[in-house]
């Protein structure tokens, strides 16, 4: 439902990247007045206002707040990866958690609410330590600064606009079997994957309910289904019509880790929040996109 918000300034951090450019999408719906700082200008909206500032430089971050005066901060930039960030830790490290601190001190300076991600699984990754320290001092801050904070936990997310330069299941199995190319299976784990309009969905009900999910840890936001990789890879072969399946050891961080399964009902009542797009219908929707658009190869935002 599209409602009247024209009073109330969002600031969204990796607003151009795939996550991010829905929940910009959805809130101009909602009639925010959106506010995107972003290096990159990967996808954008009209009616929203885009600032090219690195989270890096806490200077430019603190002026702008002070400039807009958010009421609430969606933050998702960031660098992105699983067990390829071992080739650029220092940088995660840098970007994740220096980067995202001088946003959340920004944001307790100025009396800005917080929202951002948690991760869904704990690989031993420098992208998942990283985004797991965020979420903490995302806590800290909104603590120091009596602030209010919301954290969703979300793990597969699929759909269009997402990149293959990083590896990401959805994109890059997509990718491989458009190729006649081998779909690389690490593990066999279980997954749990949820369309990119629902999560942008699930951020949109956080800023109406922030109260309700102030500082919990809880807040799944999943499909609330399993599936196997495999299984997933040939739903994937299945609907392209090619594509070969390869078998591979865990890889580096997830050898003694399950992953996921992001049971969703703390969402559904606090957030009234539930998925509605199903998998095969968001599969089709996304392999369509590959095979009409290129393939963005660029460090995508959160």
């Amino acid at each position: 439902m599209i409602t009247n918000n024209k009073n109330s300034n969002i600031i969204v951090t990796g607003g151009c990247g795939f996550i991010g450019s829905y929940v910009v999408d959805q809130l101009v719906k909602e009639g925010y007045n959106v506010f995107v700082i972003d290096i990159n200008t990967t996808f954008t909206n009209k009616k929203a206002t885009y600032y090219s500032i690195d989270i890096i430089d806490s200077e430019k971050i603190d002026n702008l707040f002070s400039e807009i005066k958010p009421n609430t901060c969606i933050h998702l930039a960031g660098i992105l990866g699983t067990s390829e960030t071992w080739d650029y830790p220092n940088e995660t490290v840098q970007i994740n958690i220096k980067g995202a601190n001088n946003v959340y001190d920004a944001c307790g300076k100025n009396k800005c609410d917080i929202i951002t991600v948690d991760v869904g699984s704990r690989w031993l990754s420098p992208y998942t330590i990283s985004k797991t320290c965020s979420a903490d001092f995302a806590l800290g801050y909104a603590n120091k600064y009596n602030v209010k904070c919301g954290l969703l936990r979300i793990f597969n997310v699929y759909g269009p606009r997402q990149s293959t330069k990083i590896i990401k299941i959805s994109p890059m199995f997509i990718y491989k079997s458009l190729q006649n190319d081998e779909l690389e299976i690490w593990g066999n784990k279980n997954l749990d994957l949820v369309y990119v309009t629902d999560v942008a969905n699930a951020f949109c009900m956080a800023v109406n309910n922030i109260d309700k999910i102030d500082k919990r840890r809880d807040i799944y936001i999943g499909s609330g289904e399993q599936l196997l990789t495999f299984e997933f890879a040939e739903m994937v072969i299945g609907n392209i019509g090619s594509g070969k399946i390869k078998h591979m050891l865990p890889r580096l961080g997830e050898e003694n880790i399950d992953s996921g399964f992001m049971e969703n009902s703390v969402a559904n009542q606090l957030l009234l929040w539930k998925p509605e797009i199903k998998l095969e219908d968001g599969l089709k929707l996304t392999i369509d996109y590959y095979k009409k658009s290129d393939i963005q190869n660029k460090f995508g935002e959160f």
